[in-house]
Parts: structure tokens; C-alpha cells; sequence
């Protein structure tokens, strides 16, 4: 819920750090991968595959947002 928050305030042009909702939610799916495959827990990595998903595409969306000229 709160990763809507973040993207719902997301502007036509913005820095560098509209890809932190990229990075977390990539992160979130390395965490959740690890202890999946050391107990091989098939739903853990399936949400882990997800977010990962999810993570490639906020980057697209953030690519299209991001303003490389930003002072």
C-alpha cells in the first residue's frame, strides 16, 4: 500500500530517486528468495518471483519519469 502512495505522488519529471521504489521493491524479492530456496518454500518463491516482476516494471515506468538534466 504504501508503494501506491509513493507512485500515485510521482510527477512528469523527477530525480534520480524515483527509482528507490524500484530498488525496495527488487530488494524485497532478493529477501524473500533467499530463505525460500534454502527451505524450499515454493510460496515464498513464488511471491519472491513476483516482486521481482513488479520490480522490472517500475523501472520502465520510473525510466519514463526520470528527468536526467535534474540541478
Amino acid at each position: 500500500m504504501l508503494l501506491l502512495l509513493a507512485v500515485r505522488r510521482w510527477k512528469r519529471r523527477m530525480p534520480g530517486s524515483v527509482f528507490l521504489c524500484c530498488v525496495a521493491t527488487q530488494g524485497l524479492a532478493v529477501l524473500g528468495a533467499t530463505p525460500a530456496a534454502a527451505e524450499s518454500t515454493a510460496w515464498l518463491a513464488h511471491t519472491a518471483l513476483v516482486l521481482f516482476f513488479a520490480g522490472l516494471a517500475l523501472y520502465g515506468f520510473a525510466l519514463g519519469r526520470f528527468e536526467p538534466r535534474q540541478c
